[in-house]
């Protein structure tokens, strides 16, 4: 059985529920099949800070995997160096922060986020549709590379994590599991490529599969897990040039996307133009992060394979990315001070996502002045993403 297919070379015309149906069966079947080996491999995953370490376990099936059973150990110990005091190097000691409470509202119309992929079949005459020139594709194609690397080194997480989700002894496992497996994608021996692909693999079948089952902000972690995994798998390619991201992967992200957009995107007192809790806020802020990140890797696939692509309309409300201040803030009272500076140069409403896109008013001297004092406050990620739109829309 062929586990990755050549998304590039399939037809748009069958991509279809028919076809995204067998494909999550062949997956299914391959991981229920009782003739599969399973093998063990013990993973001691590198601490976020000096006083947290995590362990996993995760099950390595050895179904269509040229690999013989006496030259896979049953048990296979990886042991990665520890990145907690170059990240506590790097970072004020914060404020005690709490996840246990987020507060957080549901502000769009999540079934369009569910459903993004099959829009892209059924093609309506309200969808604006959206082109990526070639030097989109590549600048994006090479920022998205750095992302997973990032867990590696000193600077320690993408930008579509927030460092407090990390910090101290309540790391999510995903999170965890996720620094490992990228350390041992980059660090892979010659000719292991297969055995770690397919670790990767079934680590994103089994976060998939255990979704619905988690906390809000275990979700989160879930959803940047997969996300940074399918980055890492779609800007590489299998030994015969086939690519490693298929389009159930890219439905499956949309799934999650659905799912942690339903928990809320937004802050009540975002809406409120108010201040809300630091917490809730961050939570809402990475949600927000990793969505729109989906949504261009997913622009991107369409644009590769042929597949028309179009103005994710459902995004447009959602506040732009968070300014740099806000983002890099580890103190509570701090963050606050921050937070009421920006409410009072913000009064008449944060910049939405939506006014980056083409609109009537775009060109008008009080709009390029909103974006104007945006791009200003922004960190590398709002600069991406100012950048990316620039490319497709123009200024």
């Amino acid at each position: 059985m062929e586990l990755y297919h050549d998304a590039r070379n399939d037809d748009t015309s069958d991509y279809s529920s028919h076809a995204v149906s067998a494909e999550r069966s062949s997956i299914a079947d391959h991981i229920d099949s009782t003739s599969t080996l399973a093998h063990t491999l013990t993973i001691n995953s590198p601490s976020f800070s000096d006083s947290n370490s995590a362990s996993s376990t995760l099950f390595v099936q050895q179904g269509d995997m040229h690999v013989s059973p006496s030259s896979l150990p049953l048990e296979i110990s990886y042991q990665a160096p520890s990145v907690g005091a170059e990240l506590n190097s790097l970072m004020t000691k914060p404020s005690s922060v709490s996840f246990l409470d987020i507060e957080l509202v549901s502000s769009i119309d999540s079934a369009r986020i569910r459903n993004r992929w099959l829009d892209q079949i059924l093609v309506s005459a309200d969808q604006r549709p959206k082109h990526l020139s070639p030097l989109a594709v590549s600048y994006i194609s090479q920022v998205f590379k750095t992302y997973p690397k990032m867990m590696l080194d000193s600077n320690g997480l993408p930008p579509i994590v927030h460092p407090l989700q990390v910090e101290g002894q309540g790391i999510p496992v995903p999170l965890a599991n996720c620094l490992s497996l990228v350390r041992m994608w980059e660090n892979r021996a010659q000719r292991s490529d297969e055995i770690v692909t397919q670790t990767i693999k079934w680590e994103m079948e089994r976060l998939f599969r255990e979704h619905s089952t988690y906390s809000q902000t275990d979700l989160l972690a879930a959803f940047q897990a997969y996300l940074i995994y399918s980055i890492m798998l779609f800007f590489s390619s299998s030994a015969v040039g086939k690519s490693l991201v298929d389009r159930t992967v890219m439905i499956n992200l949309q799934e999650f996307a659905c799912s942690v957009s339903q928990t809320g995107l937004v802050c009540a007192a975002e809406l409120e133009h108010t201040r809300p809790r630091w917490e809730s806020w961050i939570i809402a802020s990475a949600k927000r992060r990793t969505l729109y990140t989906m949504y261009i890797l997913d622009n991107v696939f369409c644009s590769l394979n042929q597949i028309p692509c179009h103005i994710a309309e459902e995004l447009a409300m959602l506040p732009a990315p968070a300014s740099k201040v806000l983002w890099e803030s580890r103190d509570r009272e701090q963050w606050e001070r921050d937070y009421n500076v920006f409410l009072a140069a913000w009064k008449g409403g944060s910049l939405r996502i939506g006014e980056l896109w083409p609109s009537p008013d775009r060109s008008t001297p009080q709009q390029q002045d909103r974006i104007q004092k945006w791009l200003e406050g922004v960190d590398e990620y709002g600069m991406m993403y100012f950048s990316f739109s620039v490319m497709i829309h123009g200024i």
